[in-house]
């Protein structure tokens, strides 16, 4: 990755007028130099972010957040109402996968035709297509009618066709959300060879995992601005925070502060962790530890108010803040917690550390459950580092403590 930047986004807002009905419409139109019959909507305001050169950039958002504005304002399918977008080299967008098929046409017909569509010629697709057709995975459907498709075998060959492409810029939009497992795969491979060459690319997901195992930087929008710029480990909690928090906690920033050496404390800010320890099996404090061992996580926390049903969870991530495991006592009907305010209270979670060699982070939250939604009070982003020192010649996630048998 270099410095040179291949997207910039200036202040750029995007307005939309919403009139109530057909008759403001013609009153605008007949008499709007002297009076306003719509209100204003913002589906993007003051929007300002750079992509470099060979980054894989995220964008996540609930539902209506302007993230999909954004792509089309990208890819020039729609004009800002104000600022400015400047894009260097070839932009591939991933939009609606199979939107440009011809249901009439077999899938070798439509692969020329969205081919051309996405500016490939024709003799790139006759030199690409056996790789298109063998990526794709259909068989002999290649050669039937697109309208006998289903929509997994849909998506499988328009993905195949638009990641065989020559770009510059790659940009997708919840393409990874779609197929089965085994296409998903194939697709998370593919993206990964495609930032070994160096592609610039945008990536639109609800998934924290997709986005912490593919981004090297993310933005999260909420109602039309952004809301975060920075590293995935600490997207992870910002948009965790919004999923979780009811509207009224929203703010600007989140709630956070520094206490007792203690980083990110996040959340409505009615609880409070007090003090943690990571302990060995003999109670012992230690951040080094052997694949397969056990530990202990003790939690001492404050609520501040009475919490009848209340739970906690952990969440451990490797280096790349890819979560490696998670686990809320909410899963366990017979783990809810009744506390009262201003009572300290102590939780541990033991754990089996089968994990390969590497550091890991853990964090933390309290959290209070009503009426099927959870509320987080507190929580500690990557509050302990654990370093596992595993044998040569292990490596992945897991540890599975493989032994080897040889048979006369």
């Amino acid at each position: 990755m270099t410095n040179q930047i291949d997207i910039s986004i200036d202040n750029v807002s995007k307005r939309y007028k919403i009139f109530n009905c057909i008759a403001d419409r013609l009153k605008q139109l007949f008499w709007g130099k002297k009076r306003q019959y719509y209100t204003d909507f913002f589906a993007l305001k003051d929007i300002s972010f750079d992509v470099k050169k060979g980054e894989t950039f995220g964008i996540i958002g609930h539902n209506g957040a302007g993230k999909s504005t954004l792509l089309e304002l990208i890819s020039n399918i729609k004009t800002p109402t104000a600022g400015n977008i400047r894009v260097r080299g070839k932009i591939i967008t991933l939009l609606e996968l199979g939107s440009g098929f011809n249901p009439d046409f077999t899938g070798r017909e439509n692969v020329f035709i969205y081919g051309f569509a996405l500016g490939m010629s024709r003799d790139e697709i006759k030199d690409k297509f056996h790789d298109i057709a063998a990526f794709a995975d259909i068989g002999d459907f290649i050669d039937q009618a697109v309208k006998t498709y289903s929509s997994g075998m849909l998506v499988r060959l328009a993905f195949s066709i638009a990641v065989h492409v020559d770009a510059d810029i790659l940009i997708f939009d919840e393409v990874l959300a779609v197929g089965d497992e085994n296409f998903q795969h194939k697709c998370f491979s593919r993206i990964k060879e495609l930032q070994e060459r160096g592609l610039t690319i945008l990536l639109v997901s609800h998934s924290m995992v997709t986005i912490t195992s593919l981004c090297q930087r993310v933005i999260i929008l909420h109602k039309g601005r952004k809301y975060f710029e920075g590293n995935p480990g600490k997207a992870f909690w910002k948009y965790n925070q919004l999923m979780s928090v009811p509207q009224e906690y929203y703010s600007a920033e989140l709630n956070e502060e520094e206490t007792n050496g203690m980083s990110s404390r996040i959340g409505t800010g009615k609880a409070r962790f007090i003090k943690t320890k990571l302990l060995d099996e003999k109670g012992q404090c230690r951040s080094i530890f052997q694949p397969g061992e056990r530990c202990e996580i003790r939690l001492n926390f404050v609520v501040d108010k009475e919490i009848k049903y209340g739970s906690l969870g952990i969440l451990v991530q490797n280096h790349n803040a890819v979560t490696v495991y998670g686990y809320n006592t909410a899963s366990n009907p017979k783990a809810i917690y009744h506390w009262k305010a201003g009572a300290q209270q102590e939780v541990s979670f033991l754990l089996h550390l089968n994990l390969s060699s590497g550091k890991y982070f853990i964090s933390a939250s309290c959290n209070q459950l009503e009426s099927n939604h959870v509320t987080c009070l507190c929580a500690l982003d990557s509050f302990e580092e654990v370093t596992l020192t595993g044998r040569l010649g292990e490596f992945g996630m897991g540890n599975l403590f493989a032994t080897v048998v040889t048979h006369e």
